[in-house]
């Protein structure tokens, strides 16, 4: 038997040969006859079927307990024991692989990139750290004249104010102050304290500094001990070390202030 749009089926007949125009059936030349694939073929009594639907009944005999096919519209089956290992093919102009909206979602990434990379910089970028000192005259704890009025002794306390312009944290790990006077140094001291600076704030940072007059500068000594009233100038400087992200820097502040004589005991 083939298949095409028209069937040709050879029936053999035990009897007599193909019909020639005399009344007589050739038995050795089969009868040919051609039938559409919508006409029934009888085979030995058995029930008229189509040629396409015993292909169908053929499959299903192949694949019994199977399911249907989701990739050819229910007209396929496969086996369930194959079920997660076949992969499903699919045409080139199916439209599930057409990219749809792809210039919205490269345009949307690209300015979402340039906005975070905008903001970074916005909040990241390093600004300026502030150390300032705007007390005029410095504190006197304790004050006092050694023996003779030849010395003369202090202990007075700065203040600064420290302003972080940062849109991060800072801190202040150490301050390095000393305090002059014409060039020479009256006292000294590092302040390892650390205080740290929230984003955007101030905070006041205390110094203590002991002093000491003496020899070369006996006359201050003498200044004050007639003048208990009087004050002078003096140099004061301050070297901040400040830390963020890993990162030290240092500031160094010089500022000129008063200090007034102490009083007669």
């Amino acid at each position: 038997m083939a298949e095409g749009p028209n069937v040709g089926v050879a029936v053999a007949s035990s009897t007599a040969g193909p019909y020639t125009g005399t009344g007589i059936i050739d038995d050795a030349q089969p009868m040919a006859v051609d039938v559409d694939d919508d006409d029934l073929l009888v085979v030995g009594g058995a029930e008229p079927r189509s040629a396409a639907g015993r292909m169908i009944s053929r499959c299903e005999e192949l694949f019994g307990g199977s399911i249907t096919c989701p990739t050819c519209d229910g007209t396929g089956k496969v086996s369930r024991d194959r079920e997660h290992d076949l992969v499903a093919l699919i045409p080139m102009n199916d439209k599930r692989l057409r990219p749809r909206h792809t210039k919205l979602y490269v345009a949307v990434s690209v300015v979402l990139c340039f906005l975070v990379a905008g903001l970074s910089l916005v909040f990241l970028f390093p600004r300026s750290i502030n150390l300032r000192s705007n007390q005029p005259t410095l504190v006197s704890l304790e004050a006092g004249y050694g023996e003779n009025h030849t010395t003369m002794y202090m202990t007075v306390v700065n203040m600064y104010n420290v302003t972080n312009e940062n849109f991060y944290q800072v801190e202040l790990t150490s301050v390095a102050a000393s305090m002059l006077l014409n060039q020479r140094i009256l006292a000294s001291t590092t302040n390892s304290s650390s205080l740290t600076i929230s984003m955007r704030s101030t905070k006041l940072y205390h110094i203590t500094l002991n002093a000491t007059f003496s020899l070369e500068l006996d006359y201050i000594v003498q200044y004050c001990w007639y003048f208990p009233t009087a004050s002078f100038f003096v140099q004061c400087q301050a070297t901040a070390t400040f830390r963020y992200f890993q990162k030290s820097e240092e500031m160094t502040l010089i500022t000129y202030q008063y200090i007034n004589c102490p009083k007669h005991h």
